[in-house]
């Protein structure tokens, strides 16, 4: 299982709900592949210690490219023009030399201090340490988006984004290269209001409706975001034997999926006897570790309790989705759409793994993160949340 994580710099989703959905990813799934901000977020503050002054240069450019006057970019532009001067100069002279030495010592002290700042952003959301993990298993593709933004062309789709949604949605039909979205909560949130209670009439018919989302199995796992990196790691290869017979129970899923789609009896079924099993398994292994034990014990009001829901969705969900929370825009989304026209085979009913976030206090009641006006129902297994726009 092969685990697709969207966080686009253009995204109104909470950065937090992208970590935690980023954490419980790594946990549960052999591989993850990030499109978007949190990638390369993570990858600069992993690799910042191997850049040379001409990639640091260009780190801080690209970085700075949304505000052109902003004052870091125009400094920035300052030292590269500076440099380049110096460089292209066959006999400098001794002031020449002088003055560029101190270009350089006056501009690794900025691109510290700015790394230093990015750090303390990355830990506002957990991901510091998140860096350690990349070069074990986590593949980060940094999509055109960094790019795009330094093209004159506004209305340039970002086609490498675009191809990646067409993967998720035409997979090679290897249950070992399909790929699953992990999404934050937001996704279960944008119809909430217009639930239907009738699953067990869609059963017996036997099919699903073509605009409805569907929750078919759920895990619980809590103090997550109090770990490590290297906590994270130590609490996957404890629980190894359990995620891996769960992951290649989900691949079969995938395949399943994509294979009989409109068949929600079937998929429910296979469901009940080879997911949930293993759920509840690679539930208790990781619940009952010596470190979420020790993590329980310290009784820490800022733990979360998170809830993890396995579900399908047809494409026009993710349409909706990706168009409400700015993850794609709308020159991309319109390019992905094409795509997928294109493709006959494309199938309509997309698997999903959903992350909840709730934060655990003294009494054990929770709240939902970021929710402090308004509660929201949690969604309870075995609900539709219609997409109909009237």
């Amino acid at each position: 299982m092969v685990a697709l994580v969207f966080s686009t710099s253009s995204s109104t989703i909470n950065k937090l709900f992208d970590a935690h959905t980023l954490k419980v990813a790594y946990l549960l799934s052999e591989r993850i592949v990030v499109l978007g901000e949190i990638g390369s977020m993570v990858q600069i503050n992993n690799k910042k210690e191997k850049y040379d002054f001409k990639q640091k240069i260009a780190m801080l450019e690209k970085a700075t490219l949304n505000d052109k006057n902003d004052a870091g970019y125009n400094y920035v532009l300052d030292v590269k023009h500076s440099v380049k001067q110096f460089k292209a100069s066959k006999h400098p002279t001794k002031e020449a030399i002088v003055l560029n030495a101190a270009v350089e010592k006056n501009f690794y002290k900025y691109f510290d201090e700015c790394m230093k700042n990015h750090s303390i952003y990355l830990k506002k959301f957990g991901l510091d340490e998140i860096g350690a993990l990349q070069e074990e298993n986590i593949f980060f593709s940094c999509c055109q988006e960094m790019r795009v933004q330094n093209t004159t062309n506004k209305e340039e789709p970002d086609k490498k984004l675009a191809e990646s949604v067409l993967k998720l949605l035409h997979p090679s039909g290897n249950p070992r290269d399909g790929l699953i979205n992990f999404l934050p909560i937001d996704f279960l949130m944008i119809d909430s209001e217009r639930k239907k209670e009738n699953l067990e009439e869609v059963i017996v018919e036997g099919d699903i409706e073509d605009d409805e989302l569907v929750l078919m199995s759920k895990m619980e796992l809590s103090h997550i975001d109090c770990l490590s990196a290297m906590e994270l790691k130590a609490l996957k290869n404890q629980a190894w034997l359990d995620g891996e017979v769960f992951r290649g129970k989900m691949d079969e899923f995938i395949k399943i999926n994509f294979e009989n789609e409109k068949n929600l009896a079937e998929k429910q079924q296979f469901i009940d006897d080879y997911i949930d099993p293993e759920v509840s398994r690679l539930q208790n292994s990781i619940e009952d570790s010596h470190l979420i034990q020790c993590r329980k014990k310290e009784v820490k009001l800022d733990a979360m309790r998170f809830e993890i829901y396995i579900g399908e969705a047809p494409v026009e969900y993710y349409w909706k989705f990706f168009e409400k929370f700015n993850i794609i825009d709308e020159f991309t989304l319109k390019y992905a759409k094409g795509l997928v026209a294109k493709v006959e085979s494309t199938r309509r009913m997309i698997p999903f793994v959903c992350v909840s976030g709730f934060y655990i206090n003294f009494d054990g009641m929770t709240a939902m993160l970021a929710k402090e006006d308004s509660e929201i129902e949690s969604p309870s297994l075995r609900k539709f949340i219609s997409i109909d726009d009237d």
